[in-house]
């Protein structure tokens, strides 16, 4: 039994011990289905524009080479959540580096990060908005900053408690997006 015990602990010391982790992105921002958007049709653009591509660093590699990473293109599945979240308002979101249209939304992450103190992790997602309406007032607009975070305390770090954390905080802040009645008021405008 304590051979059993030891074996145990030694794996799991050995599992949280990796330098590097990758973590898959599903937002699932909750929005309750409404007509706010009255099927009005708006362009999505997201830009990734965060200062470095890894989300963080595992706490027990401070210091070291070790990342928190995703292969997953990170603006196209905040793309894919900020359509669902705004399709879900009642708009209809059209997306593509070509796509026009008279509403436009520009999404800018300008933040993306899990960190760690002691045995408390948090996860920060960080979203601008530039909203364009040419059928309102076409030199006019909308700006603004969505910020999220999301922590919990463990004894581990481990590659599904970063995927948590940050998938919690990058659904929060698109939610708080499409819940901006401000933005809605304004890509409705005519």
């Amino acid at each position: 039994m304590r051979l059993l015990i030891l074996l145990l602990t030694v794996l799991a010391i050995a599992a949280s011990a990796a330098p590097s982790h990758e973590i898959h992105l599903a937002p699932s921002p909750e929005i309750e289905p409404a007509t706010v958007g009255r099927n009005y049709v708006v362009a999505l653009h997201v830009d990734d524009q965060r200062a470095r591509s890894y989300l963080g660093r595992p706490r027990q590699d401070e210091g070291g080479s070790g990342i928190i990473f995703t292969e997953q293109d990170v603006a196209e599945v905040v793309g894919s959540a900020v359509a669902e979240a705004f399709g879900q308002r009642g708009f209809r979101i059209r997306t593509g580096a070509d796509i026009e249209e008279p509403r436009t939304l520009q999404v800018r992450l300008i933040g993306l990060e899990r960190t760690h103190e002691g045995r408390e992790f948090r996860a920060e997602a960080i979203l601008e908005v530039v909203a364009t309406n040419a059928h309102g007032e076409p030199d006019r607009r909308y700006r603004s900053r969505y910020r999220a975070r999301y922590a919990e305390e463990r004894p581990l770090d481990t590659p599904a408690l970063s995927e948590r954390l940050i998938n919690r905080a990058l659904s929060e802040a698109v939610s708080h997006m499409a819940l901006d009645d401000g933005l809605a008021d304004f890509l409705i405008s005519r």
